[in-house]
């Protein structure tokens, strides 16, 4: 197996927001490309990763891999990547190389580890309710609620996709109308959710330019931000409020 990318720090942010979530993962590395679908250990997350063959420069793999990694060891080597990274692993190793190709030739090899049995699917909702945005509107959204708050509710009502939190006196609102969003199917809403979960999503901002936020109420939150190559998407649990 043999990958190589220039893209090394769009990898990185990917795996940033997915290691605030998950310590480890597994890689499913197959002819197509890689996968990861990891759940944060508190259940209230879950991840699913795909990275096409074709967002990388050179992409060797003959048959289907499976890479049981410490994720937060892989973002600090990429942290240390100048430019292009290529990804090995020989037939029988157990560990994984990431070799940098900049100025200095580095080369960093992060043992495998036993991966869980845990054979996660990912949930099949049908959500009435989508606003496709900008995916920076979302992320100043998720910022500007997280001055104050710690959960934030989300709510569809008539023609815009509302933000709002309170704790004490203090409130936020934010309006996202529908002439704003890509596309809008409309279905009033409302579900409440982790801030602190939320900014860990939003990070994805930075890298994939929209997002698709579909929403029921008292359902997960489904977060799907994809460009050509690459997608990820995040189910988020609601918050249920009691009486």
């Amino acid at each position: 197996m043999k990958l190589k990318t220039s893209q090394t720090d769009k990898l990185r942010k990917i795996f940033e927001a997915i290691v605030n979530l998950v310590d480890e993962v597994t890689l499913k590395v197959a002819p197509e490309g890689i996968t990861i679908r990891a759940m944060d250990p508190a259940h209230v997350a879950l991840i699913d990763f795909e990275m096409k063959k074709e967002a990388f420069d050179e992409y060797k793999v003959e048959e289907p891999l499976e890479l049981t990694v410490d994720l937060k060891t892989v973002v600090n080597v990429l942290k240390r990547v100048e430019q292009d990274l290529v990804i090995k692993i020989k037939e029988g190793a157990n560990a994984l190389t990431l070799l940098s190709e900049g100025t200095m030739k580095k080369r960093f090899n992060i043992p495998l580890i036993e991966a869980s049995e845990e054979n996660l699917k990912v949930p099949s909702i049908t959500f009435e309710t989508e606003a496709e945005l900008d995916s920076a509107l979302f992320k100043n959204a998720i910022a500007d609620t997280s001055i104050i708050g710690e959960y934030v509710t989300l709510k569809v009502e008539g023609d815009a996709l509302y933000f709002t939190t309170k704790a004490e006196e203090n409130e936020v609102e934010i309006r996202v109308d529908k002439d704003s969003c890509i596309s809008f199917k409309k279905k009033d809403a409302k579900s409440h959710f982790s801030l602190e979960y939320l900014q860990d999503m939003a990070k994805i901002a930075d890298i994939i330019n929209k997002v698709k936020i579909s929403l029921g109420n008292d359902l997960p939150l489904k977060l799907d931000f994809a460009d050509d190559y690459t997608k990820i998407v995040f189910f988020l649990a609601p918050r249920v409020e009691t009486e």
